[in-house]
Protein backbone atom coordinates (compact mmCIF):
# COMPACT_ATOMS: atom_id res chain seq x y z
CA UNK A 1 0.00 0.00 0.00
CA UNK A 2 1.52 3.33 -1.07
CA UNK A 3 2.42 5.73 1.68
CA UNK A 4 0.78 9.13 1.81
CA UNK A 5 3.23 12.01 1.35
CA UNK A 6 4.13 13.66 4.62
CA UNK A 7 2.67 17.12 5.02
CA UNK A 8 5.12 19.69 6.23
CA UNK A 9 3.98 21.33 9.42
CA UNK A 10 3.79 25.10 9.24
CA UNK A 11 6.13 26.95 11.56
CA UNK A 12 4.23 29.98 12.80
CA UNK A 13 5.99 33.10 14.06
CA UNK A 14 5.09 34.29 17.55
CA UNK A 15 2.56 37.08 17.99
CA UNK A 16 -0.55 38.10 16.04
CA UNK A 17 -0.85 40.61 13.18
CA UNK A 18 -3.82 42.91 13.74
CA UNK A 19 -3.39 45.54 11.00
CA UNK A 20 -2.22 45.95 7.40
CA UNK A 21 0.45 48.36 8.63
CA UNK A 22 2.03 45.57 10.69
CA UNK A 23 2.11 43.33 7.59
CA UNK A 24 3.71 46.07 5.46
CA UNK A 25 6.40 46.71 8.10
CA UNK A 26 7.64 43.10 8.14
CA UNK A 27 11.16 42.53 6.89
CA UNK A 28 11.79 40.41 3.80
CA UNK A 29 12.68 37.36 5.87
CA UNK A 30 9.67 37.87 8.15
CA UNK A 31 7.36 38.03 5.14
CA UNK A 32 8.44 34.50 4.21
CA UNK A 33 7.25 33.23 7.59
CA UNK A 34 3.74 32.22 8.57
CA UNK A 35 1.92 34.58 10.92
CA UNK A 36 -1.32 34.47 12.83
CA UNK A 37 -3.77 37.09 11.59
CA UNK A 38 -6.64 38.78 13.40
CA UNK A 39 -8.19 41.73 11.53
CA UNK A 40 -11.20 43.87 12.43
CA UNK A 41 -12.33 44.40 8.84
CA UNK A 42 -15.07 46.48 7.15
CA UNK A 43 -16.10 44.87 3.85
CA UNK A 44 -16.31 47.05 0.73
CA UNK A 45 -16.56 44.23 -1.82
CA UNK A 46 -16.68 40.44 -1.60
CA UNK A 47 -16.60 37.99 -4.51
CA UNK A 48 -16.15 34.36 -3.41
CA UNK A 49 -16.12 33.21 -7.05
CA UNK A 50 -13.01 35.26 -7.87
CA UNK A 51 -11.75 34.83 -4.27
CA UNK A 52 -11.50 38.59 -3.79
CA UNK A 53 -12.36 40.83 -0.87
CA UNK A 54 -11.62 44.53 -0.45
CA UNK A 55 -12.17 46.60 2.65
CA UNK A 56 -10.78 48.62 5.51
CA UNK A 57 -8.94 47.71 8.68
CA UNK A 58 -8.36 50.75 10.88
CA UNK A 59 -7.33 53.58 8.54
CA UNK A 60 -5.91 51.34 5.79
CA UNK A 61 -7.80 49.98 2.78
CA UNK A 62 -6.53 46.82 1.15
CA UNK A 63 -7.26 43.47 -0.48
CA UNK A 64 -7.62 40.04 1.13
CA UNK A 65 -8.45 36.60 -0.21
CA UNK A 66 -10.17 33.94 1.86
CA UNK A 67 -9.24 31.24 -0.64
CA UNK A 68 -11.74 28.59 -1.69
CA UNK A 69 -13.86 28.86 1.42
CA UNK A 70 -17.16 30.74 0.97
CA UNK A 71 -18.64 32.85 3.77
CA UNK A 72 -22.04 34.62 4.06
CA UNK A 73 -20.38 38.03 3.79
CA UNK A 74 -22.03 41.17 2.37
CA UNK A 75 -20.61 44.56 1.48
CA UNK A 76 -20.95 46.92 4.45
CA UNK A 77 -20.46 44.28 7.13
CA UNK A 78 -17.88 44.61 9.88
CA UNK A 79 -16.19 41.24 10.40
CA UNK A 80 -13.36 39.65 12.32
CA UNK A 81 -10.97 37.73 10.03
CA UNK A 82 -8.72 35.14 11.69
CA UNK A 83 -6.28 32.70 10.15
CA UNK A 84 -2.71 32.28 8.94
CA UNK A 85 -0.91 34.39 6.34
CA UNK A 86 2.46 34.22 4.59
CA UNK A 87 2.81 37.76 3.17
CA UNK A 88 5.57 36.84 0.69
CA UNK A 89 3.07 34.63 -1.15
CA UNK A 90 0.31 37.22 -1.23
CA UNK A 91 -2.65 38.33 0.91
CA UNK A 92 -4.37 34.92 1.04
CA UNK A 93 -5.63 33.85 4.47
CA UNK A 94 -5.22 30.12 5.14
CA UNK A 95 -7.54 28.28 7.51
CA UNK A 96 -9.78 31.38 7.58
CA UNK A 97 -12.41 31.97 10.21
CA UNK A 98 -14.92 34.84 9.91
CA UNK A 99 -17.06 36.27 12.70
CA UNK A 100 -19.68 38.95 11.95
CA UNK A 101 -19.23 41.85 14.38
CA UNK A 102 -21.90 44.12 12.85
CA UNK A 103 -24.35 43.70 9.98
CA UNK A 104 -23.58 47.23 8.77
CA UNK A 105 -20.83 49.74 9.46
CA UNK A 106 -20.53 53.47 8.66
CA UNK A 107 -19.10 53.93 5.17
CA UNK A 108 -17.70 57.03 3.49
CA UNK A 109 -18.56 57.25 -0.21
CA UNK A 110 -16.68 59.74 -2.40
CA UNK A 111 -17.95 61.35 -5.61
CA UNK A 112 -15.50 61.26 -8.52
CA UNK A 113 -17.47 63.72 -10.68
CA UNK A 114 -15.01 65.90 -12.59
CA UNK A 115 -12.05 64.26 -10.81
CA UNK A 116 -12.04 60.61 -11.88
CA UNK A 117 -8.41 60.99 -13.01
CA UNK A 118 -7.25 61.64 -9.42
CA UNK A 119 -6.41 57.98 -8.95
CA UNK A 120 -4.28 58.42 -5.84
CA UNK A 121 -7.19 60.10 -4.07
CA UNK A 122 -9.77 57.43 -4.93
CA UNK A 123 -7.66 54.26 -5.00
CA UNK A 124 -9.32 51.43 -3.00
CA UNK A 125 -12.08 53.78 -1.83
CA UNK A 126 -15.84 53.55 -2.15
CA UNK A 127 -17.02 55.95 -4.84
CA UNK A 128 -19.77 56.96 -7.24
CA UNK A 129 -18.85 57.28 -10.92
CA UNK A 130 -21.08 58.72 -13.63
CA UNK A 131 -20.32 58.07 -17.30
CA UNK A 132 -21.39 56.89 -20.73
CA UNK A 133 -21.58 53.15 -21.36
CA UNK A 134 -19.60 52.27 -24.49
CA UNK A 135 -19.54 48.48 -24.27
CA UNK A 136 -20.56 45.53 -22.12
CA UNK A 137 -19.31 41.96 -22.13
CA UNK A 138 -20.46 38.90 -20.21
CA UNK A 139 -17.31 37.44 -18.64
CA UNK A 140 -19.12 34.37 -17.27
CA UNK A 141 -22.50 33.55 -15.76
CA UNK A 142 -21.64 35.58 -12.67
CA UNK A 143 -19.67 38.56 -14.02
CA UNK A 144 -20.21 41.37 -16.53
CA UNK A 145 -17.56 43.82 -17.71
CA UNK A 146 -18.82 47.29 -18.66
CA UNK A 147 -16.75 50.04 -20.25
CA UNK A 148 -17.61 53.58 -19.09
CA UNK A 149 -16.37 56.90 -20.43
CA UNK A 150 -16.09 59.27 -17.47
CA UNK A 151 -14.32 62.65 -17.65
CA UNK A 152 -12.57 61.55 -20.91
CA UNK A 153 -11.18 58.45 -19.13
CA UNK A 154 -12.05 54.82 -19.77
CA UNK A 155 -13.29 53.11 -16.61
CA UNK A 156 -13.64 49.32 -16.60
CA UNK A 157 -16.50 48.24 -14.37
CA UNK A 158 -16.54 44.65 -13.10
CA UNK A 159 -20.11 43.88 -12.05
CA UNK A 160 -20.89 40.82 -9.93
CA UNK A 161 -24.13 39.15 -11.03
CA UNK A 162 -26.23 36.38 -9.64
CA UNK A 163 -25.84 33.23 -11.70
CA UNK A 164 -27.43 33.43 -15.18
CA UNK A 165 -28.74 36.98 -14.68
CA UNK A 166 -27.86 39.67 -17.22
CA UNK A 167 -28.00 43.43 -16.70
CA UNK A 168 -29.26 45.64 -19.53
CA UNK A 169 -27.11 48.77 -19.59
CA UNK A 170 -26.88 51.26 -22.41
CA UNK A 171 -26.62 55.02 -22.82
CA UNK A 172 -25.78 56.96 -19.67
CA UNK A 173 -25.10 55.18 -16.44
CA UNK A 174 -23.88 55.75 -12.94
CA UNK A 175 -22.52 53.27 -10.47
CA UNK A 176 -24.09 54.06 -7.14
CA UNK A 177 -22.62 54.06 -3.63
CA UNK A 178 -20.36 51.37 -2.24
CA UNK A 179 -18.39 50.80 -5.45
CA UNK A 180 -14.70 50.11 -5.16
CA UNK A 181 -12.29 52.29 -7.18
CA UNK A 182 -9.08 50.50 -8.15
CA UNK A 183 -6.40 52.00 -10.46
CA UNK A 184 -4.12 49.41 -12.09
CA UNK A 185 -0.83 51.19 -12.77
CA UNK A 186 1.19 48.34 -14.34
CA UNK A 187 3.77 50.77 -15.71
CA UNK A 188 1.27 52.89 -17.64
CA UNK A 189 1.58 56.67 -17.77
CA UNK A 190 -2.13 56.96 -17.07
CA UNK A 191 -3.25 54.07 -14.84
CA UNK A 192 -6.10 51.85 -15.94
CA UNK A 193 -9.13 52.52 -13.73
CA UNK A 194 -11.21 49.60 -12.50
CA UNK A 195 -14.52 49.84 -10.66
CA UNK A 196 -15.69 46.76 -8.76
CA UNK A 197 -19.47 46.70 -8.24
CA UNK A 198 -21.09 44.28 -5.79
CA UNK A 199 -24.69 44.19 -7.10
CA UNK A 200 -26.64 45.16 -10.20
CA UNK A 201 -28.89 47.27 -7.92
CA UNK A 202 -25.89 49.56 -7.42
CA UNK A 203 -25.99 50.58 -11.11
CA UNK A 204 -28.49 53.30 -11.99
CA UNK A 205 -29.49 54.04 -15.60
CA UNK A 206 -29.76 57.82 -15.95
CA UNK A 207 -30.78 58.06 -19.60
CA UNK A 208 -29.85 57.30 -23.18
CA UNK A 209 -28.02 59.39 -25.78
CA UNK A 210 -30.89 59.13 -28.26
CA UNK A 211 -33.11 60.87 -25.68
CA UNK A 212 -30.52 63.35 -24.39
CA UNK A 213 -31.76 66.92 -24.93
CA UNK A 214 -28.21 68.10 -25.54
CA UNK A 215 -28.33 66.26 -28.85
CA UNK A 216 -31.80 67.46 -29.86
CA UNK A 217 -30.42 69.80 -32.54
CA UNK A 218 -30.99 70.28 -36.29
CA UNK A 219 -29.27 67.91 -38.69
CA UNK A 220 -26.32 69.35 -40.64
CA UNK A 221 -24.67 68.01 -43.78
CA UNK A 222 -21.17 66.69 -43.19
CA UNK A 223 -19.66 69.16 -45.70
CA UNK A 224 -21.17 72.02 -43.65
CA UNK A 225 -19.64 70.89 -40.35
CA UNK A 226 -16.62 73.28 -40.53
CA UNK A 227 -19.06 76.20 -40.76
CA UNK A 228 -20.85 75.31 -37.52
CA UNK A 229 -17.84 76.04 -35.27
CA UNK A 230 -16.00 73.70 -32.94
CA UNK A 231 -18.08 74.71 -29.91
CA UNK A 232 -21.47 73.82 -31.45
CA UNK A 233 -23.38 70.55 -31.18
CA UNK A 234 -25.04 69.24 -34.31
CA UNK A 235 -26.63 66.09 -35.68
CA UNK A 236 -25.53 64.67 -39.01
CA UNK A 237 -26.16 61.77 -41.35
CA UNK A 238 -24.08 60.05 -43.99
CA UNK A 239 -24.60 57.76 -46.94
CA UNK A 240 -22.17 54.96 -47.68
CA UNK A 241 -21.57 53.06 -50.91
CA UNK A 242 -20.64 49.44 -50.52
CA UNK A 243 -18.13 48.09 -53.03
CA UNK A 244 -18.48 44.52 -54.22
Amino acid sequence: MPRKPLQRKRVVAPGVLTSFEQIWQLSESEQRQWHRLRLDFVVYYYDPLWKAMWGRCGEAENYLSLGNKVFPIRAGMRILVEGLIQPAKGPTVEEPKVTVLAESAPLEVLSTQGRVGETDRFSKRLVTVEGLVERQTIRDSNHMEVGLIADDRLVTMELLLKSDEVVAAEGCGRSGPRRLFRPDRSGRRRPKIELWVQRKEDVEILGSLDRDKRFDVPAVLIRQLPETGSDKLCASSARCRRST
